[in-house]
């Protein structure tokens, strides 16, 4: 039985970091609305917690900072808010693509009882897909994917909820800009110098157009860059939704800053996310725009099968990497590579997958040396959970979005049709995202299960602001008179507002 935390290479530190963060969260739901406390446990937990250190216990997956913040929301609704609960009807819609999921993993026990073996004169072996670790996976998918979709449908119901959590990312850029900043200049050390160690092994990804490239405390530049990105997007949705400064501050002058921002991490695919959404949410109407965000999605649900038959143009998409550098294209080139490898080592068990453990990577058939790195996520998962576990991973991304374009006729007000156009969007570069990197946890599918909800629950709060309750008596007035009728009870309009 090994150690349940690594005190040797994570330290002290971290596992004071880690532990103390329930209490902390705790906390924070008993001074904050439920909504804000969510979004500050699971949003600065990605910002300030170490990257990599966890706690694996027995038939368990290892809890590290992403499981260990949804978890302390889930506690802290449930101890604070569980009304909140109850209205996100834990155990249908899209929970239930989850569960099958997670009963996927009874077939990949079945299909993978076979041990592997790799290698002439230096073999690797791999042991068979057991229950104990089916039982693990299905533990860890529970906890990365259906507890966020929870969190979302419980903490985000209005237009005050959304708000808030816009407000927070833009919030959490503005802040982590601080230590960027020191990044760029005195090199990715913060994450060593607070906690110990550096949570990857390859420097040379810190490095980047003869510069730094910042980790802070996410682990990797790109990870940095996304969150950026998305600060970015929060505050464009806000601005032209109507919010006009923060802190006493113009929002352009907001917006303008992150997107400097978003330039000096050197995450090319951020920035132009960031530039997508600025064209997208300033100057197209909502009904392009999800137009716009389906048609992404179709690409990111169709991309394996066309990988598969050759069909998608990945000439043309190194064609045009070309224009940013040598680098960037040699970086496509070394990910299309590996996916050719791990398509084909899929495929051969394309229903439930291998399992994960490694049972699905490629290995070298003399030296046994594995061969590939899986960028994508999209990727990972086919070769963990194959085509089912693919299909319901994307389907809780995607299908809000179908409905969100289905709702949106509904949704009277432009406020919230402007709100729900850029969760919308960011919901659409995170699935999109999934094709070159990896997920992002917990706030993916947090947005997802919170666009599904507000986009049914927006028209019925405007309704409900709009009609006075059945207790509110309001004074018969002459049709000529000119008298203006009273107005609605400040009880009504502090219903839609959350």
């Amino acid at each position: 039985m090994g150690q349940i935390f690594q005190w040797d290479d994570w330290g002290y530190r971290s596992a004071f970091a880690l532990l103390v963060w329930l209490p902390f969260s705790l906390w924070l739901f008993k001074r904050e609305r439920a909504t804000r406390a969510g979004a500050h446990v699971l949003i600065w937990s990605m910002m300030w917690l170490p990257e990599e250190a966890a706690f694996d216990f027995p038939t368990l997956p290892p809890f590290s900072k992403y499981s260990i913040a949804a978890l302390c929301a889930l506690v802290g609704l449930y101890w604070t808010s569980r009304r909140r609960l109850r209205a996100a009807k834990i155990g249908r819609g899209y929970d239930v693509i989850v569960i099958v999921m997670v009963l996927g993993q009874i077939g990949a026990v079945l299909t993978n009882g076979d041990p592997l073996s790799y290698g002439n004169w230096k073999t690797i072996h791999l042991p068979a897909y057991t229950a104990y670790d089916g039982i693990s996976t299905a533990v860890r998918d529970i906890v990365t994917v259906l507890v966020p979709l929870i969190l979302g449908r419980a903490l985000i119901r209005s237009r005050r909820d959304l708000h808030d959590v816009l407000v927070v990312l833009v919030i959490g850029g503005l802040v982590y800009s601080l230590p960027i900043f020191w990044e760029l200049r005195m090199s990715p050390m913060l994450h060593h110098n607070v906690y110990g160690f550096f949570p990857r092994d390859d420097w040379s990804q810190n490095l980047r157009l003869g510069g730094y490239r910042p980790t802070v405390f996410m682990g990797h530049g790109l990870v940095v860059g996304f969150f950026m990105f998305l600060a970015v997007t929060a505050a464009i949705t806000l601005h032209k939704a109507g919010k006009r400064a923060l802190w006493g501050v113009p929002m352009g002058y907001i917006i303008a800053y992150l997107f400097v921002v978003l330039l000096l991490v050197k995450a090319t695919a951020a920035l132009l996310y960031g530039l997508i959404g600025l064209c997208l949410i300033r100057f197209l109407t909502i009904k392009n725009q999800m137009r716009v965000m389906l048609f992404l999605a179709f690409i990111v649900v169709s991309y394996p099968l066309s990988r598969m038959t050759n069909v998608f143009p990945t000439e043309s998409v190194l064609s045009i990497a070309r224009s940013f550098g040598a680098d960037r294209v040699q970086s496509l080139q070394f990910r299309f590579d590996n996916e050719d490898l791990l398509i084909l080592k899929g495929v051969e068990r394309g229903v439930f997958g291998w399992g994960g453990f490694g049972r699905e990577r490629v290995y070298d058939e003399e030296t046994g040396k594995d061969l590939v790195i899986q960028d994508g996520a999209w990727i990972a998962q086919f070769g963990t959970h194959g085509t089912l576990g693919f299909l319901c991973y994307f389907a809780v991304l995607i299908l809000p979005l179908w409905q969100a374009a289905k709702g949106l006729k509904r949704v009277r007000s432009q406020t919230d049709r402007t709100l729900l156009g850029g969760l919308a969007f960011m919901v659409t570069v995170c699935c999109v995202n999934t094709l070159p990197n990896m997920a992002l946890p917990n706030l993916q599918f947090m947005f997802a299960a919170a666009l599904a909800v507000i986009v049914k629950e927006m028209p019925r709060r405007a309704a409900q602001l709009n009609t006075p309750p059945s207790n509110h008596r309001t004074p018969e007035v002459p049709a000529q008179s000119g008298i203006p009728a009273p107005p609605l009870p400040a009880r009504a309009a502090r219903r839609y507002y959350g």
